[in-house]
């Protein structure tokens, strides 16, 4: 599957490290130009649970990103919530029709922001328990086990859904259908807001 990652900082990072090494074709979409820059000099730096491997992946800031040649199965986006709109006018170039947009920001709402650049078929929402950290540009620490919770907006997609789940599946990402994904995004939002 062609995956483009919006946001590559830490869980950017570790979700676009996991799919490539599972052999989907993976570029990263990022706006701060040392991480940008590091990537594209250096590869992606992971101490992945203590073993050190460096992937090469492409990496676009997002005014460049219609320059990409190609067409894109899924976006996921980790952007901040504050940054989504930017991030998706920036990228509306690779989001085609065909396009499924997961979205895995913290908070709620976001599937109203999304609508304006995808159909609500294509836009599935998710909660996810893994955890990553940046220990500088272009260098990600992965550790740990998580999971992934996802569900579309509209029933039209579930089946689009159910495919996503199985290429993260592949990934060791740990993803679970869920019949009520709102539930766990309000879970997590209730948590993060304590």
């Amino acid at each position: 599957m062609k995956i483009a990652i919006a946001g590559a900082g830490a869980m950017g990072s570790r979700f676009g490290f996991m799919l490539h090494k599972a052999g989907n074709e993976v570029i990263l979409i990022d706006k701060w130009i040392d991480h940008v820059n590091a990537i594209r000099e250096n590869g992606l730096k992971a101490d992945y649970n203590g073993e050190n491997i460096v992937e090469k992946l492409p990496i676009f800031l997002p005014e460049e990103i219609e320059n990409y040649k190609g067409n894109i199965d899924l976006v996921i986006l980790f952007t901040k919530a504050m940054q989504l709109d930017d991030m998706l006018q920036s990228i509306k170039s690779i989001l085609s029709q065909e396009t499924k947009v997961l979205c895995l920001l913290n908070g709620l709402g976001h599937e109203d922001t999304i609508e304006k650049y995808v159909s609500r078929e294509n836009i599935l929402l998710g909660n996810t328990m893994w955890t990553a950290g940046l220990t500088g540009p272009g260098e990600v620490k992965i550790f740990g086990n998580g999971s992934v919770d996802l569900q579309n907006v509209h029933p039209a997609g579930k089946e689009a859904t159910l495919k996503v789940v199985q290429v993260l599946k592949e990934a060791g990402l740990n993803p679970e259908y869920s019949e009520n994904v709102k539930y766990s995004i309000w879970r997590k939002a209730c948590v993060n807001g304590t």
